[in-house]
């Protein structure tokens, strides 16, 4: 539920001494190997999903997820993740549901045309299934739903990106500002209810010292979201 086993896995590994009751272990070491298996399926599907785009000239942007996973901890496989985030910019959009559909995946539940505006205004993704192996995806047009802040826009995230290379994979992943305003944002939307998304931002936190953080509550301020990261930041 907190997102954490793989991480008390690879503690207790390391930790040989700790003492824990047997049937906990064989459970942490279940879920720890079910995940490295579940996240290999995922890194091929987003590999084949990107190679697609690539081959139709279409930008895609990776962020949450596996790419979070080997960016925080240079191993996708620690995250337990449930499904695969990626922006794409909003003039392709059509264009990328399309290619999405020819890969297999489609939508569970089509909203009605009069509704479309609405959802697309408020909302900032949508939802397909791969009809045979059910893997969820959630391509985005914008980072959050309508009523959180964003601190810029659709094209300017694919200005701000770098390219990014991990399990075989070229693509492009967010600059270090706008992961950190994700990484205080998106658990806040939540209620902050797993420990993991703590652990990601202490992690970024660790990795990225040489931050300009006087510049980044700045922009922060700018884009209306000091205070959520303030606070996370704080917290942690």
């Amino acid at each position: 539920r907190n997102g954490i086993a793989t991480f008390t896995h690879l503690a207790l590994k390391q930790n040989p001494h700790l003492t824990v009751p047997e049937t906990a272990k064989a459970l942490i070491n279940r879920i720890f190997y079910a995940n490295i298996r579940r996240n290999a399926i995922l890194s091929r599907n987003l590999q084949n999903i990107v190679q697609t785009f690539s081959a139709h000239n279409i930008d895609i942007l990776p962020f949450k997820g596996l790419i979070l996973s080997h960016f925080l901890y240079q191993n996708s496989e620690y995250r337990q993740i449930a499904d695969l985030d990626f922006l794409i910019r909003w003039e392709e959009f059509g264009k990328a549901i399309e290619l999405l559909n020819g890969l297999g995946y489609q939508h569970e539940h089509l909203l009605a045309e009069q509704d479309q505006g609405l959802f697309a205004h408020f909302r900032s993704s949508t939802e397909l299934v791969h009809q045979t192996n059910r893997l969820l995806i959630e391509p985005h047009w914008r980072i959050f739903d309508g009523y959180f802040p964003e601190w810029c826009s659709n094209s300017d995230l694919f200005e701000r990106s770098l390219v990014y290379q991990f399990d075989g994979i070229e693509t492009r992943n967010l600059d270090n500002y706008s992961l950190l305003l994700l990484l205080c944002i998106h658990p806040a939307r939540h209620g902050w209810l797993q420990v993991v998304n703590w652990l990601d931002l202490a992690q970024f936190i660790c990795n990225h010292s040489d931050l300009n953080w006087p510049e980044s509550a700045d922009r922060a301020r700018e884009d209306g979201a000091l205070r959520i990261v303030t606070t996370a930041v704080r917290m942690v």
